[in-house]
């Protein structure tokens, strides 16, 4: 079997695999992830992302984590499962190690992809958590 028959072969069974998920009345699919709570808070993260954004491309970014826009993001995905928990511990301003220097640094803020216009996720994007 060539290389393209081999990753063709893993890409049926990887589809196979999640529609079984997806049928599967018992699995997380049905419990979790299409729970319509869950699906709410990932519509307010895409808001929030999207303030998040607007504010960089603004310039109006703010330089600390607490009380920012990117705060309350992370505590809404820190919500979504228990495994969450300490997401947020990447994004605390740690002086002595000058991590993360996207308050510091103009550049590191980067600029989000704009190929999708309006919003930073692409209307049809499936999140898996």
């Amino acid at each position: 079997m060539d290389q393209a028959g081999a990753i063709n072969m893993k890409r049926d069974l990887v589809r196979e695999l999640i529609e079984r998920w997806r049928g599967d009345s018992g699995s997380t699919y049905q419990s979790w992830f299409l729970w319509e709570e869950r699906l709410k808070n990932f519509r307010s993260i895409r808001r929030g992302i999207s303030q998040v954004v607007a504010e960089i491309e603004a310039g109006t970014f703010g330089a600390a984590y607490r009380g920012s826009s990117l705060e309350i993001i992370v505590h809404s995905i820190a919500e979504q499962r228990q495994i969450f928990k300490g997401a947020d511990h990447a994004f605390l301003w740690k002086p002595k190690l000058r991590i993360p220097d996207i308050y510091v640094k103009r550049r590191s803020k980067g600029t989000p992809d704009r190929r999708r216009r309006g919003t930073p996720f692409s209307d049809n994007m499936m999140l898996v958590c």
